[in-house]
């Protein structure tokens, strides 16, 4: 069974984690979250993970001679991509 708050430790997945699998994992849960729940979402909750998407995107942008941040910033883009279609 899936957590239904899962959503709310991206944040620590993606900064405490070096494993690249184990952040994909993380995004993949945001963007669950995002497609399926983002209309529940208070306006104060949509507006922080856009905000974190946008700082994440920046960050994962400046690290691309790092192994592992590929995978990571199609992702980033992916959940972009899914914010702007809400």
């Amino acid at each position: 069974m899936q957590d239904a708050n899962a959503w709310r430790h991206v944040d620590t997945i993606l900064e405490k984690s070096a494993d690249p699998i184990v952040r994909f994992y993380g995004l993949q849960i945001l963007e669950y979250a995002i497609k399926y729940r983002w209309g529940t979402l208070p306006t104060e909750q949509r507006e922080g993970i856009r905000n974190y998407i946008v700082t994440k995107i920046i960050a994962v942008r400046s690290c691309t001679a790092r192994r592992g941040f590929d995978f990571q910033r199609s992702r980033c883009a992916t959940v972009v991509c899914t914010v702007v279609e809400r």
